[in-house]
């Protein structure tokens, strides 16, 4: 029954056994033969072990931004950014591209940002018109 419950991890050897005839509290390392052979598996807390936190929900935020950057407002790339850089901490191989893609996103939000400036704004606020006649030149 002990043996038992050493594989199913439930007695530990840092674990007190009371005898049942004395009522004296023993360490379970101190009973001969319990510990031997493949019989003992360090338990998990309460039998739950949490799957381990590789980066993978942080790559998936980082490539979210990313694509809201483009469609919403360019600076959210800097939070592609910021989850790419956290699931490259974890040990996510694929924090690197993914950060590669937030900064070009950064990149073509900011040069398309200046060429609707110098562009597109100017003939929305009835500024210089390029001329459509000979005359023009």
């Amino acid at each position: 029954m002990l043996r038992t419950w050493v594989s199913e991890g439930r007695i530990a050897p840092a674990s007190f056994l009371i005898e049942e005839a004395t009522g004296r509290q023993i360490h379970a390392q101190m009973v001969p033969g319990l510990f031997e052979g493949n019989y003992y598996r360090p338990p998990s807390e309460f039998g739950y072990q949490p799957p381990p936190d590789n980066g993978k929900k942080d790559i998936r935020s980082s490539y979210i931004y990313t694509i809201l950057s483009f469609f919403v407002c360019g600076l959210l790339a800097f939070g592609g950014m910021y989850y790419a850089v956290r699931a490259y901490g974890k040990g996510h191989r694929g924090g690197i591209w993914a950060f590669v893609f937030a900064v070009f996103m950064l990149v073509f939000w900011v040069v398309s940002t200046i060429w609707f400036v110098q562009n597109v704004l100017p003939m929305w606020m009835g500024g210089p018109q390029v001329p459509t006649s000979p005359e023009g030149f």
